[in-house]
């Protein structure tokens, strides 16, 4: 049973190595900006995707983040820089994207008796799923990322599920 759900795996997975595949084996750059929910509230990032070629990119961004956790009033700016890889295409239009960042934030609690603020830093994985909406120019993308943190004001993880767009450069 095991061989034959990752024989099939592998087929499905081949038969759909086409466009998406071609997008991702050569030099590109985009941009993109999107919006996320958060353990602490919800937020917005911008960012660059550098596409190395054979399914590796770079990508930093800077986000903001924003909430009421117990009735407190917090908020969060900082940036990532990252590394990510594309091991899968789903279709010629959907491709899955692994990533690995460093993280570092400057977060704000305020609305009770002590206010606390001070910078966080820390390393955040996730996921990401692609679809191209225009062909070779505009992507809709899923997100997910979990972020572990040293030094932090207000827990030692949080995670972000959100939608972003991108648009290539070149």
């Amino acid at each position: 049973m095991k061989l034959t759900v990752i024989t099939i795996s592998i087929i499905f997975i081949s038969v759909f190595q086409s466009n998406a595949q071609m997008y991702r084996s050569r030099e590109s750059a985009n941009v993109y900006f999107g919006g996320f929910f958060s353990d602490i509230g919800g937020g917005a990032k911008v960012g660059y995707s550098y596409l190395m070629g054979n399914g590796f990119f770079l990508s930093p961004a800077v986000f903001g983040e924003w909430g009421r956790p117990y009735q407190a009033k917090f908020s969060s700016y900082g940036a990532d820089a990252g590394v990510g890889y594309s091991p899968f295409w789903f279709s010629n239009k959907a491709i899955f994207n692994l990533r690995l960042s460093a993280t570092g934030m400057y977060d704000i609690l305020t609305g009770l008796k002590k206010h606390e603020s001070g910078f966080s830093y820390g390393a955040k994985g996730g996921a990401e799923l692609e679809y191209y909406l225009i062909e070779q120019s505009m992507t809709i993308t899923l997100f997910g990322n979990q972020a572990y943190l040293f030094k932090n004001a207000f827990g030692n993880t949080r995670y972000e599920v959100g939608l972003m767009f991108k648009f290539t450069l070149f």
